[in-house]
C-alpha cells in the first residue's frame, strides 16, 4: 500500500530504502570501500525517486539529496542531466514544491554557464509561472543574477510582454522585478517600466498598488542616481533611458499628486519626491501647485498628513513654499460645528492626524524663531498662544501632552 504522506510513487519501505542507499553512499561503512552507489537518475523511474525525495514534506531526503551534490560534483551533474531530461512540466513541479525548489537552487548556486544555460532553456517558457510562485520566484531571482544583461533583456521581451502590471502588482513577481533593477543596468528593465508607463490608468493602479508602488519607488531611487546622484551611468545609453524612465513615472505624480497623497501606498512615491534633494523643482511644484489651499483638508486624513509633515520638513524658503504652508494653518479660519469660526491651527491641534502635522511645524518654527533659519518668528509665538489658550482641553490627550512640552521654554 502507497503511504498518502509521500504519494504514489514510492510506499514506505521503498523510501527508507532509498534513504539508507543515499546516507551508504555517503558514508560508507567502516571497512567497505565500495559502499552502496545511490541512483544515476538515468531511468524514469530513477527520476521518480529523485522527486520523490527532493519534495519529501518531512525533509529528510531533501537534505540528503543537497548534501550530496554539495559533494559530488559527477553526482551533482547527473541531478542536473536527469532533471532537464525530465522536461519542463516535470521541473514546474519542482520548482514550486516548499523543498524541491531548494534542490534546484542548489543547482543555480555557483553554477558554470553551461548550467545557467541548460537551466534558462527550462525556465524560459515557464517564467511567467514561476515568478507568480513564492517558491519558484527566488529560483528564477537566483539565475537572472547569474546571466548576462542581453539574456535578462531577451527573457523581458520574450515572456513578460503584455503582463508588466500583473508582474508588478503580484506579490511574487515584485520581488523578481526588484531583484533584476537592482542587479542590472537600465537599458535591461527600461522597455519593461516604458511599456508599463505607455497605459495611464494602468500606471495609476500601479501607484496604488501595495506592490506596485514599491517597484516604483525602488526604480526612482535607481534612476535618480543615475541621472543627478552619485552613481555614473556607464554610457550615454544608460542615462538616457534613465531620463525617460524618470520622466513616464514622475509626471503622472506631479499631476495626480493630490489625490495619490491621500491613498494608502501612493502616498509613498509623493512623499519620495518631496524627501529627495535630487528633486527639488518637482518638490516645489507638489507643494504649490497640490498642498498649498489644501493643508488643512490634507492635514486632517490618515495617508494625506504625512505627506503634508514631509512637506514643511523639506519646504525651502527661497521659493516661499515654507511661508504659505505656515500662513495656510496659522491665518487660515475653518467653520466648526458650533458655527464658529476657529484657525486652521485649532482644529489641526485636537485631530488624530493632524496633531502630527502640529508636532513637526514646531521645531521648524523654533529654528526661525532662535534664527537658525529664514522665516517668520511669529510663527513659534502663533502656535504657542493657541496651545497655552487651549492647554486645559488639550492636556487631557497624550499627544496634547507631547506638544505641551515641546513648548514648555516658550510658554512657561
Amino acid at each position: 500500500m502507497h503511504s498518502p504522506l509521500f504519494g504514489s510513487m514510492l510506499d514506505n519501505k521503498e523510501y527508507s530504502r532509498h534513504i539508507e542507499n543515499f546516507r551508504s553512499s555517503i558514508s560508507p561503512p567502516k571497512g567497505i570501500t565500495n559502499g552502496l552507489h545511490c541512483h544515476d537518475f538515468r531511468s524514469p523511474s530513477d527520476f521518480d525517486i529523485l522527486v520523490k525525495l527532493a519534495k519529501d514534506p518531512a525533509g529528510v531526503g531533501n537534505r540528503e539529496l543537497q548534501q550530496r551534490m554539495d559533494q559530488d560534483q559527477q553526482f551533482r551533474q547527473q541531478v542536473l542531466c536527469a532533471i532537464v531530461n525530465g522536461g519542463k512540466e516535470r521541473f514546474l513541479q519542482l520548482c514550486i514544491d516548499c523543498n524541491g525548489c531548494f534542490v534546484i537552487q542548489k543547482l543555480v548556486e555557483n553554477g558554470s554557464k553551461e548550467t545557467n544555460q541548460m537551466l534558462l532553456n527550462l525556465v524560459r517558457p515557464l517564467a511567467f509561472k514561476m515568478v507568480l510562485n513564492r517558491f519558484a520566484c527566488r529560483i528564477v531571482q537566483k539565475l537572472v543574477v547569474n546571466l548576462s544583461g542581453s539574456q535578462v533583456r531577451q527573457l523581458f521581451c520574450q515572456q513578460f510582454k503584455g503582463h508588466e502590471n500583473t508582474l508588478v502588482t503580484d506579490q511574487n513577481g515584485n520581488h523578481f522585478v526588484q531583484c533584476v533593477v537592482d542587479h542590472f543596468a537600465p537599458d535591461v528593465y527600461g522597455p519593461f517600466i516604458l511599456a508599463l508607463a505607455n497605459c495611464p490608468t494602468r500606471l495609476s493602479a500601479v501607484f496604488e498598488n501595495k506592490y506596485g508602488c514599491r517597484v516604483i519607488q525602488f526604480v526612482l531611487e535607481n534612476v535618480v542616481q543615475l541621472v543627478h546622484g552619485t552613481a555614473n551611468a556607464n554610457n550615454s545609453l544608460e542615462k538616457e533611458i534613465s531620463i525617460q524612465i524618470l520622466h513616464v513615472l514622475i509626471e503622472p505624480i506631479l499631476k495626480n499628486a493630490y489625490s495619490l497623497a491621500q491613498n494608502e501606498f501612493a502616498n509613498y512615491l509623493v512623499q519620495f519626491i518631496i524627501k529627495s534633494p535630487y528633486l527639488r523643482r518637482q518638490r516645489c511644484y507638489i507643494i504649490k501647485t497640490h498642498i498649498i489651499r489644501n493643508v488643512y483638508h490634507l492635514s486632517l486624513l490618515k495617508y494625506s498628513s504625512h505627506v503634508v509633515e514631509q512637506a514643511f520638513k523639506h519646504a525651502e524658503d527661497r521659493c516661499n513654499c515654507l511661508a504659505m504652508l505656515f500662513r495656510e494653518v496659522l491665518e487660515g479660519y475653518k467653520p466648526s460645528t458650533d458655527g464658529k469660526q476657529r484657525t486652521a491651527l485649532y482644529e489641526m491641534l485636537f485631530n488624530q492626524y493632524g496633531n502630527y502635522v502640529v508636532q513637526r511645524m514646531i521645531p521648524i518654527a523654533r529654528d526661525v524663531y532662535q534664527n537658525r533659519r529664514p522665516g517668520d518668528p511669529n510663527w513659534l509665538r502663533h502656535i504657542a498662544h493657541c496651545v497655552q489658550t487651549n492647554m486645559e482641553a488639550l492636556s487631557r490627550y497624550s499627544s496634547g501632552k507631547k506638544i505641551i512640552n515641546s513648548l514648555h521654554p516658550v510658554i512657561f
